[in-house]
Formats: structure tokens, sequence, C-alpha cells
């Protein structure tokens, strides 16, 4: 739920996607120096774009990337499947085509 703020007050907007790795972890930091430096001057939002702003199944992708992670093999089929040109271009422009008017509400 957004907090009342006044119009001095700006936002920051951190997007992040929580798959390991010390995503949130350096969110959260970057928070925390905003905090400290300027108080409450900045409104500082984290933002887990793939669960928060996209439909499923791509919600799902954070939990994904983590199980794959920890399965070399499964992982190194998934990233190679994609990886012709021939591929990726068309799979990359559909799922943008699914997910970029949900990932531009997080703007709003």
């Amino acid at each position: 739920m957004p907090v009342a703020r006044d119009k001095q007050q700006k936002t920051v907007l951190i997007m992040m996607s929580n798959t390991g790795g010390g995503h949130k972890a350096s969110a959260e930091a970057l928070k925390q120096a905003f905090e400290e430096k300027y108080g409450d001057k900045y409104r500082v939002l984290i933002v887990d774009m793939w669960k928060e702003h996209t439909p499923h199944p791509w919600s799902t992708l954070p939990d994904s990337y983590s199980f794959l992670v920890k399965h070399g093999l499964l992982w190194r089929m998934a990233y190679t499947s994609i990886q012709p040109r021939v591929i990726h271009v068309p799979y990359f422009a559909a799922m943008r085509a699914f997910v970029g008017r949900h990932i531009a509400e997080a703007f709003d």
C-alpha cells in the first residue's frame, strides 16, 4: 500500500529480481544508504519486477532460476535452448508483448 507523502518528497524506484547473487541485499543496502544520507527526503521503493509486475508463469521466473542454478545440467539446457538468434529474438519479443504493460505499471 503506497505511503502518503508530501509533494517535496521524491521517489526512488529500485528494480531488482530476487534470483540470488545478492540482488535483494544490494537493493536493501541502496535503500539504507539513501535513508542514512537523506532521511525522509526520498521515498525508496524496492520492487521485484518479475514477481510483483508480471503475470503467471513469468512471475515464477525468480524461483525457477534459483532452482535451475542448483541443477547445472538443467540450467545449461535452458540457457542453450534459447541461444540461437533465430530462437531468442522472437522469444524475447513474445515475452515483451506479454509482460511489457505489466512492467510499465510499476512506474505508475
